[in-house]
């Protein structure tokens, strides 16, 4: 009965573990989205000040409209880019998390008691 009970505490501490290995890899994704969020957001800021000025500035309908046109381009790359970076974290996180669940267990199986 001892070595029973013994083995269910080794696979429960190895499930422990791996749920802790798991949640890192989680909440490291999570930092990494956080601080890709944070740095869109200071350049998305940068991006629509340097349009405005762009725009106050230009005095004929033509300029304004061009003025327009390359800061919605500028826009438009930078959402693609952030689309590409949410894509690469959730891919390599995905990755990280099959290996992790694929990892072998290593089973260390009954003990015998002596006689």
């Amino acid at each position: 009965m001892d070595d029973v009970s013994t083995h269910f505490q080794e696979l429960n501490l190895r499930g422990m573990q791996k749920a802790e290995v798991l949640a890192r890899l989680a909440f490291g994704a999570l930092e990494r989205l956080a601080a890709l969020n944070l740095d869109v957001c200071r350049r998305s800021l940068a991006l629509r000040e340097a349009a405005c000025r762009n725009l106050a500035s230009a005095r004929a309908g033509e300029k304004i409209l061009a003025r327009h046109a390359k800061a919605v381009g500028e826009q438009s790359r930078e959402i693609a880019t952030y689309a590409q970076r949410v894509m690469l974290i959730s891919r390599e996180t995905g990755e990280a998390f099959a290996r992790e669940i694929a990892a072998p267990e290593r089973p260390r199986g009954l003990r015998r008691k002596a006689a």
